[in-house]
């Protein structure tokens, strides 16, 4: 190094000269200069390459919708089909995604301001269980559902079993969220995520849906018939759940003759019809890909 200084013109040692950026797959895909990283990680997969299409499109897309106001579905099919791809494809996917994926969250995050008065959910560690409660005193983020589709795409990044991460945790505690339309999109989100939700902890939310709410009783039936391995086991912990209000004990009993006499397939219809919906944009996003970088066939 002494010997390399010494025969320097430019009166800069060689320890004063700036490191190369370290690339990623896409930087070098992009022609820009710099060294590879020391555990680079090489292609990526098609399904990370239509990770990516996808989750910048609904980044765009949000841009340039005003604050506060609801997103249109379109956007909801976009998050759900970059859901359903890293819950299957996600532990092969490289940082690129994972920055997406972070990127995403952070804008979601500023989506809403706090109502005047109001109050948002949280979900903060219970040191005592070890695991996670709603509805911290501590601190409040009045856009949580926005973020949570985004935060679960990077549960398989994080070194422990999915079922026993805060973000599975946070979306299994509102499956039987007060709000119909929460309700509706903790159930349309664990759909999608539906092999990392744990039915000891889930069923219970599901059934009380189930028991006592207008909206998406049977949806829930669906649902919970997704966590277990048979029919027949969904129907002994469903006969032999109570509800913990006696004024729902006929309604309940009457929605579970509804539930047999129409078949499960037929509650889990609309999550079918949405994961094919998802399927059909993940198989267009692939079919659009270019997987050799333009200009350089």
């Amino acid at each position: 190094m002494d010997q390399e200084n010494e025969n320097r013109t430019d009166g800069e040692q060689l320890g004063d000269l700036p490191e190369p950026d370290n690339l990623t797959w896409e930087d070098i895909e992009n022609g820009k200069p710099g060294q590879l990283m020391l555990f680079f990680s090489g292609v990526p997969t098609v399904a990370e390459r239509a990770f990516l299409v996808l989750a910048r499109k609904w980044l765009v897309d949000v841009q340039a919708v005003g604050r506060n106001i609801r997103l249109p579905r379109a956007f909801d099919v976009l998050a759900l089909s970059c859901l359903l791809l890293a819950v299957e494809w996600g532990s092969e996917f490289t940082g690129v995604a994972q920055e997406q994926m972070e990127t995403n969250r952070k804008e979601a995050a500023t989506r809403r301001d706090m109502p005047p008065g109001g109050r948002g959910w949280v979900l903060e560690p219970n040191p005592s269980r070890k695991t996670a409660v709603a509805l911290s005193d501590v601190s409040w983020d009045v856009s949580w559902d926005d973020q949570l589709s985004w935060e679960l795409c990077q549960v398989p990044s994080i070194m422990v079993a999915p079922s026993e991460t805060i973000e599975v945790e946070k979306l299994t505690v509102n499956l039987d969220h007060h709000n119909s339309s929460i309700r509706y999109w903790m159930m349309e989100i664990g759909w999608m995520a539906r092999p990392w939700l744990t039915g000891p902890e889930a069923m219970p939310r599901l059934l009380k849906n189930l028991a006592d709410t207008l909206g998406g009783p049977f949806m829930a039936a669906g649902l919970a018939a997704a966590l277990v391995s048979t029919v027949d086991e969904f129907w002994t912990l469903a006969r032999g759940f109570k509800p913990n209000d006696d004024r729902f004990a006929e309604q309940y009993a009457d929605r579970l003759k509804y539930v047999k006499d129409h078949g499960i397939l037929e509650m889990q219809t609309p999550f079918w019809n949405l994961e094919a919906q998802c399927r059909k944009v993940i198989a267009d996003a692939v079919l659009g890909l270019r997987l050799v970088p333009q200009g350089r066939h």
